[in-house]
């Protein structure tokens, strides 16, 4: 884009544009230019008599928080009025300190899911716009306390602090729901025979079983639970999204729900963007779809505010809810969006379907 003019809106996109994580990064700054650009296209930003266009510049911080930091304090500097970004966590973390501490600029980022982001929060300024990690486990507690009544439950982790987590995550939720009949027990991780784990399991006559542990461990609790003649609803979390679960679970792994972020194609109104987005080569359509959307939302809030000071979009962005290529999407007091975090999906072969 060319430099910014007296008139024009500056917007950053700013995250890993080069290394490891470089998809994720030039992923969100095409979708971002891409809605610049039919904004632009559409006649601007529309405040009062004016009309503003948007200029964007996209900026590496190579998922280090040094340099995101850095990065953060120099747009303070310029007239630079949303920032999209940073993506990475530590980096984003960091440099959401700086711009909730400045008087003019709004952060939106369009693909952290990290819960420090937002808890707590650093400012009235930051926002996200992807689910939170943390919350894979309630939201299939919340399926299992909805789908299975009073029947019993089963909840098996492998000890490790993540794991527990999740597992904690569907018992927290299961509890909320007002779920009491639960069976917990554990497995270690690393064996390649669980049929002692499996015999536990069949005889507590669960009609589901939540199980979370590495791939190879959940595939063979599932292969020879069935093998067994054991009956029950399996689900996991998303690493069983894996191709090597189905391949070493065989048939049955198809029995197994896996909780999984919602993928682009999940977003019934985003199917034009989506080609486009494509077409333009970007290499995590969904990570470009929200990059787009990021701007989508700010456009619309400036336009109802009929301003971009950072006092009145960060108020209206808390209450307003805004018409995007993903749905109807608001924020909430933390800055948390209501785009899904998680949704419940099943196993065809190697295809993954959302649940209806």
């Amino acid at each position: 884009m060319p430099a910014a003019t007296a008139m024009d809106l500056a917007i950053a996109v700013v995250g890993p544009m080069s290394g490891r994580y470089q998809a994720r990064g030039t992923s969100q700054a095409i979708g971002a230019q891409m809605a610049a650009n039919d904004i632009n296209r559409a006649g601007g930003v529309r405040i009062g008599h004016s009309v503003r266009l948007l200029t964007l510049q996209v900026i590496d911080d190579k998922c280090s928080a040094t340099a995101a930091i850095e990065i953060a304090r120099k747009l303070t500097t310029t007239t630079t009025k949303l920032v999209i970004g940073h993506g990475c966590s530590r980096a984003t973390i960091a440099a959401a300190k700086i711009y909730a501490a400045s008087t003019d600029l709004i952060q939106i980022d369009p693909i952290n899911r990290h819960r420090r982001f937002t808890s707590p929060r650093a400012g009235p300024g930051i926002f996200r716009l992807a689910g939170q990690d943390d919350l894979q486990g309630k939201i299939a507690g919340q399926f299992l306390a909805t789908k299975f009544g009073k029947s019993r439950i089963a909840i098996v982790h492998d000890r490790t602090l993540f794991t527990m987590a999740q597992a904690g995550g569907v018992e927290t939720m299961l509890k909320q729901r007002d779920h009491r009949d639960i069976y917990r027990t554990t497995l270690r991780a690393g064996e390649k025979d669980y049929s002692r784990l499996v015999a536990r399991l069949g005889a507590s006559q669960a009609a589901a079983i939540y199980i979370t542990s590495y791939v190879s461990e959940t595939a063979i609790v599932t292969r020879q639970f069935f093998a067994a003649g054991h009956s029950a609803q399996f689900i996991a979390p998303d690493i069983m999204a894996a191709k090597e679960y189905l391949r070493i679970a065989g048939p049955m792994g198809n029995k197994t729900l896996i909780t999984m972020a919602p993928r682009a194609r999940d977003f019934p109104d985003a199917g034009k963007i989506l080609a486009r987005l494509k077409k333009a080569n970007a290499a995590i359509p969904v990570t470009a779809l929200f990059g787009y959307v990021a701007v989508q939302i700010w456009r619309q809030a400036v336009e109802a505010a009929q301003d971009t000071q950072k006092i009145k979009l960060s108020a209206l962005l808390g209450t307003k809810t805004f018409k995007t290529v993903l749905g109807a999407v608001r924020f909430n007091s933390e800055g948390n969006s209501n785009v899904p975090s998680y949704r419940i999906y099943k196993r065809m072969g190697d295809n993954l379907e959302l649940l209806d």
